[in-house]
C-alpha cells in the first residue's frame, strides 16, 4: 500500500500510451515525445475505483536518453539538481500523515513479513506517538487505557 492509513487491499493499475492514438501501448513511438499516463486504485474486493489520475508528459531530450528510456545518469542527475524538491515533496507527505494520524484515522501496519527496513525503522520512530496517542484519547467509561470511537 502507498499510505498506511489505507488497507492493502488494492490493485494499482498504471497505463501509458501515446496521446496521438487511440490504441494504449506499452511504449511510446520514438517519434513522438509525448506519453499520456493514467493511474488508478481499484479495491480487490470490491472492484470499485477508489482513486484515477491522469496526466501527459513530454519526454525532455538531453544527450542520455535513449529510444529505450531515461538513462540512470538522467535521472540522478535531475535528482542533484533539484533536490529541495525531494525534500520538500518527503516534508509535506509527512505533515499530511501526521495531521492524519492526530485526526484519529486508523494506522494500518504491513502484514507481517512484508516490511522494508524503512517501514521498520518508521515504526520504531512512531512507537512514542502510538503511546502518547493511547494514553492521551484512553480511559473511557470502563476504565480501560483504549479509548473506542463510534461512528
Amino acid at each position: 500500500s502507498v499510505s498506511p492509513f489505507m488497507e492493502m487491499d488494492f490493485l494499482y493499475d498504471w497505463t501509458f500510451w501515446d496521446p496521438f492514438t487511440t490504441t494504449t501501448t506499452a511504449t511510446t513511438t520514438p517519434n513522438n515525445s509525448k506519453v499520456a499516463v493514467s493511474t488508478s486504485m481499484i479495491s480487490k474486493s470490491t472492484n470499485d475505483l477508489y482513486f484515477n489520475a491522469y496526466f501527459e508528459i513530454q519526454r525532455k531530450n538531453n544527450n542520455l536518453s535513449s529510444s529505450s528510456g531515461i538513462h540512470p545518469l538522467t535521472l540522478a542527475t535531475q535528482l542533484i539538481q533539484y533536490p529541495l524538491y525531494c525534500i520538500i515533496i518527503q516534508i509535506w507527505i509527512h505533515i499530511e500523515a501526521f495531521w492524519l494520524f492526530v485526526k484519529g484515522v486508523p494506522f494500518i501496519p504491513h502484514p507481517e513479513g512484508s516490511e522494508t527496513a524503512a517501514s521498520k525503522i518508521i515504526a520504531s520512530l512512531m512507537i512514542p506517538f502510538f503511546t502518547l496517542k493511547e494514553w492521551l484519547g484512553g480511559g473511557g467509561d470502563d476504565g480501560s487505557s483504549k479509548g473506542s470511537k463510534e461512528d
